[in-house]
């Protein structure tokens, strides 16, 4: 094949995808910004762990912990959610994104570092990359924005970039010498009060060092991960010692993904896309998943020079039939989530507690694929009490 594809963003999606395309004699070349690929880390780095080793089958030096369940907080409630097995890796992310970048190098990918794109022209059909340098790189037959949040918001690489509301700030701190930490279990706190939009997390690396982050539509989230940290009487103690290691800043997408992920010439994929789960942000399995589906139309693509919105139409179709629904239950129940305010949404939880709904969720639940979870809750006989809050939350989120 004489094609040639150039992914801008050196990511896990892009990554992953010049691999593929590198091992079927597709000519392709990886565009980052940064200096080195996997930096800034952006990401809370918690994957499950049956899907983590599926898409990316990363080595076993990346996995800082393994996580087994989850302790749900609101108010002065709690849930416990485990299943007593491994659920989800605690995972360095830039080591990740660096094994992926190796891997598609030893394909015959080529990637390129510190090439910011801040040009993009299509002449007969070609396209012709300008970088910040002012290097120019001509002769791509295809564009795939791989850029991250950048990526989805960015005119000059997106040409079919859209309004999109639902992007939610976050701040997170890795700390160390914190008491009282159960390295088996992620912590999860709800108060709309704190983090509307949105929610708090404390994620283990091992009995004393943790990943803690708030995420919130609102602003100061600097003084309120110090709330979260200082102030929250679960929390207060635990933090009282503890010392700053790290932090990082982000955009949480929770509003589903963008109406079309392709154009003549050209693919949206993983962050760049909005391919994220709206009740948790995160995006790396999915990102794998639709990874795969580029590479098998991009691949037939090369191959029949077809490279028009017609074929590259196939790629949105493909993913949309398997992850569609799954990315509709999980934003309503973001949309629920937000609506209800503190009192409403400590009722919501406490009749979840009160039920069989709470092993419905161990039973069933999947952190990446959430559709069959919330339809199994909804035939419970006990979701009648939940009826009235969830057409609550819905109504009052919809007149935001």
């Amino acid at each position: 094949m004489t094609a040639s594809i150039y992914i801008i963003g050196g990511g896990p999606a892009g990554c992953l995808l010049a691999s593929k395309l590198a091992s079927n004699n597709v000519n392709v070349t990886v565009f980052e910004e940064h200096p080195e690929i996997g930096l800034p880390d952006h990401c809370a780095g918690l994957v499950n762990c049956k899907n983590l080793q599926k898409f990316f089958n990363p080595p076993k030096k990346i996995i800082k912990n393994i996580v087994k369940g989850a302790v749900i907080r609101y108010n002065h409630g709690v849930i416990y959610l485990s299943r007593n097995i491994d659920e989800a890796y605690v995972i360095d992310r830039p080591g990740l994104d660096q094994y992926l970048a190796l891997k598609a190098q030893e394909k015959g990918a080529a990637i390129r570092v510190n090439q910011k794109i801040v040009g993009l022209k299509r002449v007969n059909g070609m396209f012709k990359l300008i970088s910040a340098t002012g290097e120019a790189f001509n002769e791509a037959s295809v564009i795939v924005n791989a850029a991250g949040v950048k990526g989805l918001f960015s005119k000059t690489i997106n040409p079919i970039a859209s309004k999109y509301l639902n992007a939610t700030p976050a701040i997170q701190y890795e700390m160390y010498n914190v008491k009282d930490i159960s390295k088996d279990h992620v912590e999860l706190y709800f108060n709309n009060d704190l983090t509307p939009g949105f929610f708090s997390w404390i994620i283990p690396l091992n009995e004393e060092t943790v990943r803690v982050g708030v995420g919130a539509r609102a602003s100061s989230l600097q003084d309120r991960i110090q709330y979260f940290i200082r102030k929250i009487d679960f929390n207060a103690y635990r933090f009282r010692n503890s010392k700053l290691q790290a932090v990082k800043k982000g955009l949480i997408l929770t509003g589903g993904p963008v109406n079309k992920t392709y154009w003549d010439g050209g693919i949206l994929l993983g962050d760049a896309a909005a391919q994220v789960k709206p009740t948790t942000g995160g995006g790396l399995i999915l990102a794998g998943l639709c990874a795969n589906i580029a590479a098998r139309i991009l691949i037939k693509a090369a191959e029949t020079r077809n490279f028009s919105s017609s074929f590259l139409s196939k790629y949105q179709a493909s993913w949309r039939s398997i992850l569609s629904a799954e990315l509709t239950y999980m934003k309503y129940v973001r949309y629920l989530l937000d609506g209800l305010d503190n009192t409403h949404l400590t009722m919501f939880f406490e009749k979840i507690k009160d039920s069989n709904i709470v092993e419905a969720i161990i039973s069933e639940g999947d952190m990446d694929f959430q559709a069959k979870t919330v339809k199994s809750v909804m035939k419970k006989p006990m979701f009648i009490r939940l009826i009235p809050l969830t057409l609550l939350g819905l109504t009052k989120h919809a007149l935001k």
